[in-house]
């Protein structure tokens, strides 16, 4: 039988298939296809990794715990690299595309290859997994956190700066999409299980 969180991530992992479906489909028209379409691979890959954690039985068994948290170190580098280059479709500073490439790299190495971010992982049948975190896990927090917030800030900066009124209303609608998205998933991903 499976539970409402399991249901809920094949509905999302359902609707991000479909929205890059649409992304294939229309790739000749869409400017941003192939930065947007690893928005959705990232999220694909961390709502497979979720749902396998999620189904792990052995504790002290770390690959889907920490492929969980590797996958979520894409999702707001392909956003941030995203708002560089919505709504103009130009990438203004070549090293800042290095620089989210290269942190996001590294906190990636360090999440899958050491017990900096994660330490053990220990199930508890009928009951949410509990992750034991390493001592630079707030680094890797702070890393989330601050990617979102820089893409919010470029999308707000974007929509300050827009005389189109048709790219004026694209900036909104995807800053209070992204924001309460990102808040809600910054809540129950990085703060919920931290705080136990």
């Amino acid at each position: 039988c499976m539970d409402y969180i399991t249901i809920l991530l094949l509905i999302i992992g359902a609707a991000n298939i479909f929205f890059l479906f649409l992304l294939l489909v229309g790739r000749s028209e869409n400017k941003y296809f192939g930065v947007f379409s690893l928005y959705i691979i990232s999220t694909l890959f961390w709502i497979a990794a979720m749902y396998f954690f999620r189904l792990n039985t052995v504790s002290g068994d770390l690959l889907f715990t920490k492929l969980l948290y590797v996958s979520a170190t894409v999702i707001p580098s392909s956003f941030l690299y995203f708002t560089y280059m919505f709504p103009f479709n130009k990438f203004y500073a070549h090293w800042k595309g290095v620089c989210i490439v290269t942190v996001n790299s590294l906190l990636a190495l360090a999440t899958f290859h050491t017990d900096l971010i994660i330490k053990n992982v220990v199930v508890n049948s009928g009951h949410e997994h509990v992750i034991t975190f390493g001592s630079f896990y707030l680094v890797y927090a702070f890393y989330i956190m601050s990617f979102f917030v820089l893409g919010f800030w470029n999308l707000y900066r974007k929509y300050k700066i827009t005389k189109d009124e048709v790219l004026k209303k694209q900036s909104i609608v995807l800053l209070g999409g992204y924001v309460v998205a990102a808040n809600i998933a910054c809540v129950t991903n990085l703060f919920l299980p931290y705080f136990g």
